[in-house]
């Protein structure tokens, strides 16, 4: 048996209590309740990232492909999508495309979609977004950036309706 010690550069506020702070986000505006449609396969990035999102106060729906998320993308309302590229059965940038290209969706055919990936080489980014979706998170994901995304899915969710 191997005993693995990991330091971790960070400090916990006075009393020990550590609570992300649902009422604002980074730079001070007032956060609104989202709706997520998450669409991971991977149980440790599903528990991790509903798991954020849920603290930062927001509802979560899980889907574990593509196939999944357009399933309940036209059972649901929702205020964004999570979008998980590698997927089985439908990956994220299939959903995407038909989702932009729907004639069935309606409004929701413009839900902001953001991919959540391991993808980092030059160019991945432009190929997602060229694909439809609006904004890009490199795994691993920190909640700063997901904050950030979601202020501005939120600006986007303004713009459409």
């Amino acid at each position: 048996m191997r005993t693995i010690h990991v330091v971790l550069p960070f400090t916990l506020p006075a009393g020990g209590e550590f609570e992300l702070d649902t009422a604002t986000s980074l730079e001070g505006e007032v956060k609104k309740h989202l709706n997520i449609l998450l669409a991971e396969d991977d149980p440790l990035d599903q528990l991790f990232m509903r798991s954020i999102l849920e603290k930062l106060g927001h509802s979560v729906v899980l889907a574990n492909n593509g196939e999944e998320a357009l399933y309940f993308l036209k059972l649901h309302d929702f205020d964004c999508i999570l979008m998980d590229i590698q997927m089985p059965v439908m990956t994220g940038d299939e959903a995407t495309k038909i989702i932009r290209e729907s004639t069935s969706l309606g409004d929701k055919r413009n839900i902001p979609i953001i991919a959540v990936t391991a993808h980092a080489q030059p160019g991945d980014r432009e190929r997602f977004l060229a694909v439809g979706m609006n904004e890009y998170l490199g795994k691993p994901v920190s909640v700063n950036d997901l904050e950030r995304v979601l202020s501005k899915a939120m600006r986007q969710i303004v713009k459409f309706t």
